[in-house]
């Protein structure tokens, strides 16, 4: 899944009067029509789920850790986090568990400064079930995985139900009173902050209006209705004026809207403000009233009946200083498939106009405000119990205009070229003022207009994979290095081609021979006399070496040496880090610093301290203070990983501040440019997606502030994999930036061509793509028929990941051997040789309560699932009785059933997993549970975990469950064992057959489960049955009950 961009649908449905002018920095009211929205959901990954509750009550939209930038808070009903709060970061979200007590919270919610210290403090009322409203103290600035917020009590007796609450100086005292219904009561209830809320609990309450009949009432909003400077309080069909102490006179609007949402606001500038309500939980008329001096004149918005419209706002939605109404419908319970969300843009007159923002969706208290930080309103969707645990989130680009970042329109430059590229430059070859396009054996000529046929030129045999292209023997043009390996087959034999100025090019072959594999690094280092070029190669064990150019190029060697032993093994970067005059290079998360003697001594420095793997890497001065910074894109094919920049401190050899920006699926293609000319530093990465090509995206990150603490996310491109590739340059001579691209798995050479001001009237909208340029078929000399097989694909997780692997065909004895051949073996011992049975066909029958566990700390399997944050269990197992309880142990890494790393149970006719991130407490995750029975007969188990936090599980080779998890395994206990068929402290057996486990360090594709489950254990072909004959002589004559566990 991805993010999908759209564009609203538009029902021209003009209401009642035309159009007004809007406001010119915005669109104009006609065009906000067509306002441009990017629909973010927990369905694709893009921020993760609020809990595992199907029952999602309230939402709160506010800047919880005051950075200036609004984050959101979820409650919902039941276990497994009932409040939580979502931290806005530069791109993205980290979700933090505000109470995790199972509590029945009702729908509304409220915010304030309740304990005076500076922070934005949280309200929540309970349901039919509960007489309590709770309000919990913001920790502000503690946060973390393992903060909760302290909840005190506002009201703990009376009747049930508290539908709505408000914060308000509704009395004019100067200080707000909280107002809140208490539909079970059937009161209005003001409650009245105590001196010291910490101390003080419940509040003082007054109840300001009570009604004895049905409907109840509900929807709370606030406005100074009758112009006294005063707010009053709107909701139930009424306003509510204030009268003295805490008495409240109650004027009707409308006494049939009592059961619904309300919102209130100067629709029309003079006059009192105007009123919108609209069935919230039935289905009724949306209307919006105005005063006409003599009585509330109700409007009806849409003509005919909204259902179950639970969200409302009135808000300005496209800056043109005219107030618009939202307005969404829910599915309760998967009704109103055609459920909407609309928005109504007002022209300050009276006049609407309808538009459709989305259809089909949950809309439970979804919230109108501005999620990401750029100045215009967004919209938080939360549904109540359709399809939930979930969110959705629509993110408004009106406020995103920013010239330089589109929109784009894909190009192919060359679709099938003969062999896989590993870089890709652009350079004026050919002298005609047009940059051409370089990469492996071939340069583009570039035909003076992006979607015109580029001319496939052979550089020159046997220049076939381009590594670098300079001007080396100063004559002005341009040359290009190279090495004679195709693809990635390994060669270390350089040759160069020597530029006439006019894009033809002599081969020269006199380089010494280096030492290495295929290149992941070139860079080159001017220092003194010296003028090398520097090679880093995929094995690190090559370390870095340099080719010295010489003076006369083309008649004399260019020697090789080895420059340093320390190498990354992937992109270098040269600069002056240090300040010192002298060029430094950076490996990634490792420098080296020129010593400036001659020949130079490079001393390592590492920057910041971390087990990922930096891949592709850029200098420069993030915050513009005059050092430069190190911008990384972390290895991660087919996975997430990190990019992220590092703050270089005053002193360079301290350690450096890291800055996430955000985790993307391998951003090993990186580039940096100032894309849209205002004097800071852009970022443009491309994702290496080898398992699912089809959703890799090709991104841009505007650098908001100048100085790297606020980004903007903007897709270039989806649908195309990305290695070594995204390099930005104006390819059309139009005064914006391009970008070139290759791929790893692809054979097509890309362009990205940068449309213009993405504000323009006329600007077609984003994303855009062409058909693809019909290759180059044309050369300036013949192009050989490509004689390089493909490469094959990397090693699968199956191939790479396996830590240790347990097959069950010893046969006797008290040992389960671990022959997975990783590292030192993590065998197990039987502690009841008597409890279990060794099958002669293969396999191990438990059929008594016992323990098979490691003699020590699991810590070749915890130390590789750390390195990665992913984790994978495959198990064949049968159990003995399909309603084990307890819950049953299957597979642990733990110490006790409170305490561990990763757990494998059956739950009565389910399997369940629970795992421990960050995110979570020391007893692990909220269990991922198989939606499907256990059944006695051989069963296939795997449970994967994605370094993303993505988690599933898998049942006989069918994804029966599936969810995301916060956090990633830095707070795995080293000192916990691995344990099969019970705790390791005991009180959890469970009984069955094993037939093979085998734990990773990466997390399966949906292929590789396929795979493995296809491929059953050689002793148990296909999936098995009920116990046989022959097996069930091994099985002891016992009696099994639940008294046997606890």
């Amino acid at each position: 899944m991805h993010r999908h961009r759209f564009t609203i649908a538009i029902l021209l449905l003009a209401l009642l009067a035309p159009i007004v002018n809007s406001h010119p920095a915005y669109p104009s009211l006609a065009d906000s029509t067509t306002l441009t929205w990017t629909h973010l959901s927990t369905t694709a990954g893009h921020l993760p789920l609020p809990s595992g509750s199907s029952f999602q009550a309230a939402s709160l939209i506010l800047d919880v850790d005051n950075d200036g930038v609004n984050d959101f808070v979820i409650a919902s009903q039941g276990e497994g986090g009932s409040v939580v709060w979502y931290q806005r970061h530069a791109v993205g979200w980290t979700r933090h568990i505000i109470d995790d007590t199972p509590l029945f919270i009702e729908a509304g919610g409220a915010f304030y400064d309740i304990d005076g210290d500076g922070d934005l403090d949280i309200v929540l009322g309970g349901d039919w079930r509960s007489n309590e409203v709770w309000w919990w103290e913001n920790p502000y600035p503690t946060y973390g995985s393992e903060v909760r917020w302290t909840r005190r009590l506002v009201k703990n007796s009376g009747g049930t139900k508290h539908h709505d609450q408000l914060f308000g100086d509704f009395r004019d005292t100067g200080k707000a009173d909280l107002v809140f219904w208490n539909q079970r009561a059937r009161t209005l209830y003001l409650a009245e902050i105590p001196a010291d809320p910490r101390t003080t609990e419940p509040w003082p309450l007054f109840p300001i209006f009570t009604w004895e009949e049905p409907p109840d009432l509900e929807g709370l909003a606030q406005a100074d209705i009758d112009g006294d400077g005063k707010m009053d309080i709107v909701g139930g069909g009424r306003w509510f004026k204030h009268e003295g102490s805490t008495t409240f006179r109650s004027e009707v609007i409308d006494d049939a809207q009592r059961f619904t949402r309300a919102a209130a606001g100067q629709l029309i500038p003079g006059g009192r403000p105007e009123v919108v309500f609209g069935a919230g939980d039935t289905t009724g008329p949306l209307k919006w009233y105005e005063w006409d001096g003599q009585a509330w004149v109700g409007h009806d918005l849409l003509g005919f009946d909204i259902r179950r419209g639970h969200s409302l706002d009135i808000v300005d939605f496209d800056g043109d200083g005219h107030l618009d109404i939202f307005a969404a419908e829910m599915r309760l319970g998967g009704s109103n498939s055609n459920s909407k969300m609309w928005i109504f843009f007002g022209d300050g007159q009276g006049n609407f106009q309808r538009t459709e923002v989305a259809t089909g969706f949950d809309n439970h208290e979804s919230k109108v405000g501005d999620l990401d930080g750029d100045g215009d309103l967004d919209i938080l969707g939360k549904p109540w119990n359709y399809e939930t645990p979930r969110l959705d989130i629509w993110i408004n680009s009106a406020g995103d205009c920013a010239s330089g970042f589109g929109p784009w329109q894909r190009h192919v430059i060359d679709a099938e070229k003969p062999w896989r590229s590993l870089f890709i430059a652009a350079a004026d070859l050919d002298g005609d003022g047009a940059k051409d396009v370089v990469t492996g054996g071939w340069w583009y000529k570039n035909p003076g207009a992006p979607g015109e046929i580029w001319m496939r030129q052979i550089i020159g045999d046997p220049l076939n994979n381009m590594a670098l292209v300079d001007d080396f023997d100063g004559d002005g043009s341009i040359d290009i290095l190279g090495t004679e390996g195709k693809g990635n087959a390994a060669n270390a034999i350089f040759s160069w081609a020597h530029n006439d100025g006019a894009g033809n090019f002599t081969i020269r072959n006199n380089i010494a021979p280096a030492d290495g594999t295929f290149l992941q690094g070139v860079t080159r280092l001017q220092h003194g006399a010296s003028d090398d070029i520097v090679l880093s190669w995929h094995d690190t064990s090559n370390g870095l070496q340099a080719l010295t150019i010489p003076a006369d190029p083309a008649n004399t060697i260019w020697s090789w040496r080895l420059l340093t032993p320390i190498s990354g093994g992937e992109e270098i970067s040269a600069g002056d880090i240090d300040r010192d005059g002298h060029p430094d290079l950076l490996l990634g998360t490792q420098w080296l610093r020129n010593d400036g003697s001659v020949p130079p001594v490079w001393q390592p420095f590492t920057l910041y301290e971390t087990t990922a793997e930096a891949d592709r890497n850029r200098l420069v001065d993030m915050n513009n203070d005059g050092r430069v910074d190190a911008v990384i894109g972390y290895e991660g094919p087919s996975r997430s990983a990190l990019l992220a920049w590092y703050e270089q401190p005053e002193e360079p050899t301290a350690p450096w501040i890291e800055h996430r920006i955000a985790t993307l699926i391998g951003p090993q293609s990186l580039d940096a440019a100032d894309l849209d000319s205002d004097g800071d530093w852009d970022i443009v990465v491309g994702e290496h997606n080898l398992n699912d090509p089809a959703t890799a995206r090709l991104l841009a990150y505007e650098n908001l502030d100048g100085r790297g603490g606020a980004w903007r996310q903007h897709l270039v491109h989806i649908g195309d994999e990305h290695h070594d590739g995204a390099v930005v340059v104006d390819i059309d001579n139009d005064g914006d930036l391009d970008i070139l691209s290759i791929g790893w798995e692809h054979s097509q050479v890309l362009l990205y061509e940068n449309l213009g001001d993405d504000c323009g009237e006329d600007t077609p909208p984003a994303t855009l793509t062409s058909e693809p340029t019909p290759p180059a078929t044309p050369t300036s000399e013949p192009t050989p028929p490509a004689t390089a097989t493909p490469e094959p694909p990397p090693p699968s997780c199956v191939e790479e990941g396996l830590q240790a692997l347990y097959t069950f065909t010893e046969g006797a004895g008290a040992t389960v051997h671990d022959v997975s051949g990783v590292g030192e073996p993590l065998s197990l011992v039987i502690q009841d040789e008597d409890h279990v049975s060794w099958i002669p066909s293969g396999g191990l029958l438990v059929h008594a309560p016992t323990l098979i566990a490691s003699s020590g700390p699991a810590l070749k399997l915890i130390d590789a699932s750390q390195s990665t944050h992913a984790f994978t269990l495959n198990a064949w197992i049968k159990p003995l009785d399909a309603q084990q309880t307890g819950p049953a142990t299957i597979v642990t890494v733990s110490q006790g059933f409170e305490q561990r790393n990763f757990t494998l149970t059956q739950v009565l006719p389910q399997y369940a997993a629970r795992i421990r991130t960050t995110g979570t407490g020391t007893s692990g995750s909220l269990s991922l549970t198989a939606d499907a029975d256990t059944a006695t007969t051989l069963t296939h188990i795997i449970y994967t975990h994605e370094a993303n936090g993505n988690r599933k599980l898998f049942v006989d080779g069918e994804e029966v469950a599936n969810d995301w998890l916060a956090g990633d395994f830095t707070n795995w206990d080293a000192s916990h064992r691995l344990a099969l068929s019970n705790e390791v402290a005991g009180g959890h057996p469970w009984l069955g057959e094993f037939h093979q486990v085998a734990l990773y360090n990466c997390a399966f594709s949906t292929a590789d489960v396929a795979q493995q489950f296809e491929d059953a254990p050689p002793h148990q072909p296909g999936n098995g049955g009920p116990l046989t004959p022959a097996q069930t002589l091994y099985l002891p004559l016992i009696t099994h009950s639940s008294e046997d566990e606890e």
